[in-house]
């Protein structure tokens, strides 16, 4: 970027593009939303998505998978890193499902649209 004042708007954007969902608040903004919720409405479409796999139910294998993911500023969930996984099976059921997911309505920042990164745990349990 060229224009000294477009790059100032572009460093702006940037480090807005980093705030947390509680810093949100504190910085004027709005936290990205899921179908009417936050997080925790995300948390509950996704293990009602995700299929247990079926090798791990049929000899009663429980476990955890930790996925970090960013809602961009068009509202798609995206970069999907998975940070723990208890196996390989579980871990692709998480984010075969994830990558299914609809568009949230994107976060804001003092009006300006921001990324914002999510940690969600999953576990898989047969005891439901």
């Amino acid at each position: 970027v060229a224009d000294p004042a477009l790059k100032k708007v572009a460093a702006a954007e940037r480090s807005r593009s980093d705030a947390k969902p509680s810093s949100l608040a504190a910085e004027g903004g709005e936290a990205p939303e899921f179908s009417g919720g936050g997080l925790r409405t995300f948390r509950t479409w996704v293990i009602r998505s995700v299929r247990y796999p079926r090798g791990m139910s049929q000899i009663g294998q429980t476990g955890r998978v930790t996925v970090s993911f960013v809602v961009d500023r068009s509202g798609a969930v995206t970069d999907l890193k998975t940070l723990q996984s208890s196996h390989k099976l579980f871990e692709r059921a998480v984010l075969r499902a994830m990558q299914q997911s609809p568009r949230w309505t994107p976060a804001t920042c003092q009006g300006w649209l921001v990324e914002v990164r999510f940690k969600l745990p999953i576990h898989f349990s047969l005891s439901h």
